[in-house]
């Protein structure tokens, strides 16, 4: 008899948790120089509402990656499917609008805004794919338990589960 009966195998993704963890510390670095960068902006007096749209933007992308990153790295981890669900949307939604912004529609862009902006795009690129695997993956794998949970023993006879 095997000693593994009735185990299911993990499937949550370890490309994506690495891609996760390394995003999470750029993140960190992003944010605090971003900060930075912003606040030296609005030290100088920009035409009309840019300050606004910089600032609503930064907040917004800030927003999105501290919902996004504890999502996807829970979600991923504990096979949870929400989880993950929930972290895909805020990167669609409110972290990738508002890092384009930052990155490509400024009036005046520093040279780490360009290129912190890419680099962080393209996390946020390699891990919507990623997610999306675990997400399907992990679906697939809940589905199956409760079918399985679900299923009429066939050698009951009295037609109850336990």
């Amino acid at each position: 008899m095997d000693g593994h009966q009735g185990k299911t195998t993990q499937s949550s993704s370890l490309p994506l948790h690495i891609l996760l963890f390394y995003n999470s510390l750029f993140s960190l670095v992003y944010w605090v120089l971003m900060g930075f960068i912003i606040s030296t902006k609005l030290l100088y007096k920009l035409k009309d509402r840019t300050e606004v749209y910089i600032v609503s933007s930064f907040f917004l992308y800030t927003v999105g990656d501290v919902m996004r990153l504890p999502f996807a790295l829970w979600g991923n981890q504990k096979e949870q499917v929400p989880a993950l669900a929930a972290s895909l949307l805020m990167s669609l939604f409110p972290t990738i609008p508002a890092l384009v912004y930052l990155t490509f529609f400024q009036e005046k862009v520093f040279p780490f805004e360009f290129i912190g902006g890419c680099v962080h795009f393209c996390f946020i690129v390699l891990e919507i794919p990623l997610v999306w695997s675990a997400l399907r993956k992990n679906a697939n794998v809940q589905l199956a338990r409760f079918v399985r949970l679900t299923l009429e023993d066939p050698n009951e006879r009295d037609g109850h589960l336990d």
